[in-house]
């Protein structure tokens, strides 16, 4: 089955979603590399038949922040792609909030020297080329990303937008001309928080506990306990240790990652748009390299699985799991169908797992519901079905703020 491939460069970083008050002053706009991928995409709706391509049948397929670029673009009306791919990543996430990333601008143009210049100055000096390097060395520290502008995001996505089809309808249009999604991600995910968390001196259980009786207790005075109690947080800690970090981490996976997979999914399976379809996948397959992370279904694990880069470090099982991967994401572009679409009344979800030394794929369509095939955990279930999972993640982003 064939397809064309077209690799997508863009802004990142500070050159890519630094945003402030200053910088719109100097007309600088927003989003810049969420509109550098629009204007790719509109080069590929183009100019990909001269390439043998159609632009009918374009997929965008993105990873973590890139997965979340491709939801960003279905909050438009222009079809500039009519399939989608999401893995570990979508606009749930949430973009940055405004006062974050100007926070981020003054402690920049301190760094270079130019805090009280006009803020035509302090642009030409973030964009000046002998800065690139001395800025990345700095760039974890700062606050930058999408922001809210009106255009390419005109508003955040929130768990509750897309519980009614009407309002899944308004967040993102883009449901008309981009009917079909493979969407999934990785059974830990969550990981990747934990180099966010690098630095702070407050013990984590403890901190996300507070912030979680903070937002939840005026809904529900048993929905934090029960959240505590089923992540098993370790509020009376006095350290942190891996064991009660590893705990907060996998709430951040869940509510930042595993729920909202299963809601986009939800959300395109009840569009009752003509053609509409979603296919879902948990990556389950254990990271084989020796790291703190061995063991566990890492984020962007099911990338290298896909991409086949490292088959030859691979059990004959998880080279098995590889060639599946692969195959079901070409079977999708091609306008197939890899497995059984999720169905509302019977939800289905392929599990990609093969143990790291071992010679079987165990890959298979399961029941979603079935959390002992998935490997998934219930906790937030209840909270979703007390329309509070907006909360939990208002929660969530107040801890990864800090103390």
């Amino acid at each position: 089955m064939p397809m064309i491939s077209v690799g997508v460069n863009y802004r990142v970083g500070m050159h890519g979603f630094l945003y402030s008050p200053e910088m719109e002053t100097a007309r600088y706009k927003p989003n810049n590399g969420l509109d550098d991928q629009r204007l790719a995409l509109r080069w590929v709706q183009r100019n990909i038949a001269g390439f043998g391509g159609d632009p009918g049948r374009v997929t965008f397929i993105g990873e973590s922040a890139g997965a979340a670029s491709g939801c960003y673009h279905l909050h438009s009306k222009e079809a500039l792609f009519h399939q989608y791919i999401s893995m570990s990543g979508s606009s749930l996430l949430r973009p940055r909030r405004l006062e974050l990333l100007e926070k981020s601008f003054k402690s920049i143009v301190s760094e270079l020297g130019v805090s009280n210049a006009a803020p035509a100055l302090q642009i030409e000096k973030l964009l000046e080329p002998g800065n690139a390097n001395y800025l990345a060395k700095f760039a974890r520290q700062y606050s930058v990303g999408p922001i809210v502008d009106g255009d390419i995001i005109p508003s955040v996505t929130t768990y509750q937008s897309l519980v009614n089809p009407a309002d899944a309808f308004k967040m993102f249009p883009g449901i008309n001309h981009c009917k079909r999604i493979l969407v999934g991600g990785c059974q830990f995910d969550g990981m990747i928080w934990n180099s966010r968390l690098a630095g702070r001196t407050d013990v984590f259980p403890k901190t996300l506990a507070q912030h979680l009786d903070t937002i939840l207790d005026p809904i529900d005075i048993q929905l934090a306990p029960a959240i505590i109690s089923g992540y098993d947080l370790a509020v009376a800690a006095t350290v942190n240790t891996p064991e009660t970090t590893l705990a907060v981490l996998k709430l951040g996976n869940d509510i930042c990652f595993a729920q909202a997979t299963s809601t986009l999914a939800q959300t395109w399976a009840a569009s009752g748009v003509p053609g509409s379809k979603a296919f879902l996948y948990h990556f389950n397959c254990p990271n084989p390299w020796d790291g703190p992370w061995k063991g566990e279904a890492t984020h962007g694990l099911d990338i290298v699985f896909a991409l086949q880069n490292y088959r030859e470090h691979l059990s004959i099982g998880q080279r098995r799991s590889t060639e599946r991967l692969a195959k079901d994401i070409i079977t999708f572009v091609n306008g197939n169908e890899p497995w059984q679409g999720y169905d509302l009344d019977k939800p289905t979800s392929m599990i990609y797992f093969a143990e790291a030394e071992g010679w079987e794929d165990k890959s298979e369509l399961v029941d979603e519901r079935s959390l002992e095939h998935t490997r998934q955990r219930s906790v937030l279930h209840e909270v979703a079905s007390k329309g509070a999972l907006d909360k939990v993640m208002d929660a969530w982003q107040m801890f990864m703020r800090g103390p």
